[in-house]
């Protein structure tokens, strides 16, 4: 009777350590999360008060090729923001994603020397949600963390000939023509690394689920066609999961 009791005593001494240690690592987790946020968080203030310092300038300066120097510096230092503030999000993210043990959906981007592409980071995969819901979550992260909060949207998925294609529309932001074209597709190598993180990241060819898109077609716009002649004939044709690609005619 005693070897039962101190048998009992040890496994419940087992499992307050674990709890304990699994609570430290949460605990830690937590912490560097707040961390991190905390940081970006300053980062923007001192942003923000930098453009304001811009305006100011602007405001004061009367030759006009002054003006444009400075419209340009405030520019190329936005983009060094968003540059930053996009891979401290995609850390969160990714220390968020440490635990996660069930299926995932890998987010694409250029390598290192931005020839070919690679999984940037991992997402949870909800195999309890709907189909079109884990489609727009993709949406969601791809404008934010990879293409300046351009809108990217999951249009509709419909069956044709028994096989599931998703409709992906891209569109410029309001006030700004010809986005995509300058910041996403102004070069043969940025055009081809823009198509491919579009296209992989939406078929997940390297992921297996039990529902899943067999194909996706993509619109700019609402439109089919090419917008730039670096533009890879993205928004002409059907791109398959097994690598199968059908062009319009």
């Amino acid at each position: 009777m005693a070897n039962k009791k101190n048998v009992v005593i040890l496994l419940v001494v087992v499992i307050l350590i674990t709890s304990f240690g699994w609570y430290q690592y949460h605990k830690s987790i937590v912490g560097s999360l707040n961390v991190s946020l905390q940081n970006l968080m300053q980062k923007e203030k001192n942003y923000e008060a930098e453009i304001e310092l811009y305006k100011i300038k602007l405001n004061e300066i009367t030759v006009e090729g002054e003006r444009i120097e400075v419209w340009q510096q405030m520019k190329n230092d936005l983009a060094k923001h968003d540059a930053y503030r996009s891979k401290e999000l995609v850390k969160i993210i990714r220390k968020l994603n440490d635990d996660n043990v069930g299926k995932t959906i890998d987010i694409y981007s250029g390598d290192d020397n931005y020839q070919e592409i690679e999984t940037w980071y991992e997402l949870p995969y909800d195999d309890s949600a709907k189909l079109k819901s884990n489609l727009e979550m993709i949406a969601i992260y791809l404008s934010e963390y990879s293409f300046g909060g351009y809108p990217i949207e999951v249009v509709n998925v419909a069956e044709v000939d028994n096989e599931k294609i998703a409709y992906i529309d891209i569109s410029d932001p309001d006030k700004y023509d010809n986005a995509w074209v300058v910041n996403f597709f102004g070069g043969s190598t940025a055009g081809y690394i823009t198509s491919e993180v579009l296209i992989n990241s939406f078929l997940q060819k390297d992921n297996d689920y039990e529902v899943w898109i067999d194909a996706v077609r993509f619109t700019f716009e609402g439109e089919n066609g090419y917008i730039t002649d670096h533009d890879p004939s993205l928004f002409n044709a059907i791109y398959y999961r097994d690598g199968n690609i059908i062009y319009d005619e």
